[in-house]
């Protein structure tokens, strides 16, 4: 799972720092903080023109069925949970 110390998460902190104040794609400082910033965690850079989107989650899920069969969930209420999916 993600933290918010992953590249994804951080890039999107730095350039969509808060919903109230959004930053514009012709902010061409805060594009190359954002490009740096991933080159700084995963050795990748995106170059122009690249798209940034900003998400806010409110749950998310997932199980897998093969072999060992389990299940992540997370919503902010409850945190991350896994769970043993049952045999049928």
């Amino acid at each position: 799972m993600r933290s918010l110390s992953s590249p994804v998460a951080l890039a999107l902190c730095l350039l969509h720092p808060s919903p109230s104040a959004p930053i514009p794609p012709q902010d061409s400082q805060r594009r190359a903080e954002y490009a740096k910033t991933v080159k700084a965690r995963i050795d990748w850079e995106p170059t122009d023109p690249f798209h940034v989107f900003a998400v806010d989650v409110e749950s998310a899920g997932f199980v897998i069925f093969g072999g060992e069969r389990y299940g992540f969930a997370w919503d902010p209420a409850g945190g991350l949970r896994r769970w043993k999916q049952r045999e049928e």
